[in-house]
């Protein structure tokens, strides 16, 4: 595919530019992640088929495999889902666009998910477990609803910006936290 996408420096990494490396969807010129969401519901892709094709790309492992950078969701619904990686590479949707929630209701996530410079409408959930680390440096949230939720390891939110409401009721964080200049 030609979809590419830059990611900018930042304290992660340099600079790099970035290509998808997944087939297009028959007839299209992109991925399913990278096709519009109208687009990929003509092609016959609901957000639970492109669900189950990100959590395979984890299950199965690899660096470019769990990249989804510039990825366009509707949602991304991980409720009562075991999030496990056969490697420690992170879910990497920076600079990814979610028109609607991360919902982690009930979830184990047990892989570092990357949403640095990310636009999405709302993480919700309640009762999580998420294992390692979350970046949310320089995104755009929503609004944030979690309870009853565990960040059992790193928590990165410099730079982040929530617009609605954020609701951390009984939430912990068991490892280091940064939220330089939210």
């Amino acid at each position: 595919a030609d979809e590419k996408s830059r990611a900018t420096d930042d304290h992660h990494g340099p600079a790099e530019t970035w290509e998808c490396h997944r087939d297009p969807v028959d007839g299209e010129d992109r991925c399913p992640f990278h096709l519009s969401p109208d687009r990929r519901r003509a092609a016959g892709i609901d957000d639970a088929a492109l669900r189950d094709r990100l959590l395979d790309a984890v299950r199965e492992g690899g660096r470019r495999r769990k990249q989804f950078l510039g990825a366009r969701l509707d949602g991304l619904d991980l409720s009562h889902q075991v999030v496990e990686g056969a490697d420690n590479h992170p879910i990497d949707l920076r600079y990814a666009t979610v028109d609607g929630a991360v919902d982690v209701e009930r979830a184990t996530v047990e892989q570092s998910v990357d949403l640095r410079h990310a636009n999405v409408d709302a993480i919700d959930g309640r009762d999580a477990e998420l294992a390692d680390a979350w970046l949310l440096d320089e995104a755009t949230l929503g609004a944030v609803s979690l309870t009853g939720t565990t960040f059992a390891n790193d928590l990165e939110a410099s730079g982040l910006r929530v617009t609605g409401e954020t609701v951390l009721d009984e939430t912990r964080v068991g490892g280091d936290t940064c939220f330089r200049g939210a």
